[in-house]
């Protein structure tokens, strides 16, 4: 994996001390493999040059989001699809 700063807009760094903001793009990859991986957090993290913390956040909020997308899913399919 290639770090951040290596992909052109997928991260923006430190501006006045305030927080970096990541792309959803560079977020999903990150997401994919703390899920896919037998890596563990600390080592993803590192790897993304990132505090563990963060992917364990994003990793956490795409799997509460993901249940909200499957229980809309079937809701939809449900309600349009008759």
């Amino acid at each position: 994996k290639m770090p951040p700063e290596n992909w052109a807009g997928d991260k923006r760094g430190m501006v006045n001390g305030q927080e970096q903001e990541y792309s959803p793009k560079f977020k999903a990859e990150v997401v994919l493999e703390a899920i896919k991986s037998d890596k563990i957090i600390s080592q993803i993290a590192s790897d993304y040059e990132i505090h563990p913390q963060q992917v364990k956040t994003w990793k956490e909020k795409f799997l509460e989001n993901r249940i909200l997308s499957l229980i809309w899913m079937n809701f939809w399919i449900l309600v349009v699809g008759k």
